[in-house]
């Protein structure tokens, strides 16, 4: 930062304004330090703000009045300040005010005749080694205002950062205190939801304590029967012993059992193929007679045609009796006829029970023979009516056999 050339009073600050600068600094370092008490910082932002603010403002305001005043000579140092940020500037020493002495006489002695060249010399040299004096004081003085402009400039920037870093922290602790507002609300209202399920379960559980009462009394209850019912079983197991022993018995039985029936199975396997014996022997005698029935139906058919022509002639001899009804005259020789007739079919059925006899078996040869006798007896002279119905039953007898 350049600072113009100047003329500055002789002597700097005091060690005492340095001890003042430096409480003040301790002021500000304190002030950053207490940062950390976001509570407080976060309502006094604009309150931390306003120190910093104020001592650039002053800061400018000293350069601005270091600037040097357009008046020529040294009146402009009794106008510079006494105070820079707080500290007092000590008065001009005794030279400085030689040299305004000087300059004053000067002024006072312009109408007086200049001066010759030695004394001028010898005033101009004076003037000369009182500048560098002064020059160099001055230049050291300018320094030592550097390294305090740069001080606050370090010092001012440690502040902007600590203010910033104060701020996001301020964001952040803000945050963190919505957050925490936001779980505070879920957690109470976890905590009325808790306080609900608490008085549920508190009645749940005086109801509990009653159904356990009664749970308890069930259990006595349960327990004098689980008493009779451990006698009921002691009575049972002896019951299911004795029954055991039974079963043992039986099932001795019963394996007798099983032998026996295995010894009738086999008894009865010899049975079926007896049986399956006899059926060969009765399917053969059934071959047989069905042989022989046919053979049989044969017979009947002719004996059938034979009788369709006996029936023809006694037909034809009916016809021939009401004829000799009619003629009286002729009624004996026609009864002499019917006499000869009815000899000839006895001879005829002798003939057709004789043949039938020997080709049927024996039981129905017998009731051929005893029907022959019965109807012998019977109809010892039979009509024409009685020989057709013998006949017919000739003919049935035939056919069962």
């Amino acid at each position: 930062m350049a600072v113009p050339s100047m003329e500055i009073p002789s002597k700097l600050l005091d060690e005492e304004d340095f001890d003042a600068h430096d409480e003040t600094d301790e002021q500000l370092v304190s002030l950053l330090e207490a940062g950390h008490q976001l509570p407080a910082i976060l309502h006094e932002d604009s309150s931390m703000e306003s120190p910093l603010e104020q001592g650039m403002s002053e800061l400018q305001r000293i350069f601005e009045q270091l600037v040097p005043n357009k008046q020529t000579g040294r009146s402009s140092l009794a106008r510079s300040p006494h105070y820079f940020f707080g500290t007092l500037i000590e008065e001009p020493s005794a030279e400085d005010k030689v040299i305004g002495h000087v300059s004053e006489l000067e002024e006072d002695q312009l109408p007086q005749p200049e001066l010759d060249d030695q004394t001028r010399f010898k005033a101009a040299k004076f003037f000369n080694l009182m500048l560098t004096k002064l020059w160099r004081r001055r230049r050291s003085e300018v320094f030592d205002l550097h390294a305090l402009v740069r001080r606050y400039q370090e010092l001012a920037f440690k502040t902007q950062n600590e203010l910033f870093k104060r701020n996001q922290l301020i964001c952040m602790e803000h945050r963190r205190g919505e957050n925490l507002r936001v779980q505070l609300v879920r957690a109470v209202g976890r905590v009325r939801v808790t306080s609900k399920t608490c008085r549920i379960i508190e009645e749940q559980l005086m109801q509990l304590r009653a159904y356990e009462k009664d749970l308890q009394a069930k259990l006595q209850e349960k327990t004098q029967e689980c008493d009779n019912f451990s006698e009921l079983l002691q009575s049972c197991k002896t019951e299911l012993f004795r029954e055991l022993a039974k079963y043992r018995q039986t099932s001795s039985e019963l394996a007798q059992e099983q032998r026996n029936a295995q010894n009738l199975e086999i008894i009865n396997t010899e049975l079926e193929d007896e049986l399956l014996t006899l059926k060969d022997r009765f399917q053969t005698q059934n071959d047989k007679m069905t042989v022989e029935l046919t053979r049989k139906q044969e017979q009947l058919d002719s004996a059938y045609e034979l009788l369709k022509d006996f029936e023809e002639e006694v037909a034809e001899l009916e016809l021939e009796h009401t004829e000799l009804m009619r003629s009286r005259e002729n009624e004996r020789a026609l009864q002499k006829e019917i006499a000869a007739l009815k000899k000839e079919m006895g001879m005829v059925r002798y003939v057709f029970f004789y043949r039938t006899v020997r080709r049927l078996s024996d039981l129905p040869r017998y009731i051929s023979e005893l029907f022959a006798t019965i109807l012998s007896c019977l109809f010892p002279q039979p009509s024409i009516s009685s020989v057709r119905f013998c006949i017919a039953l000739l003919i049935l007898i035939a056919a069962m056999n």
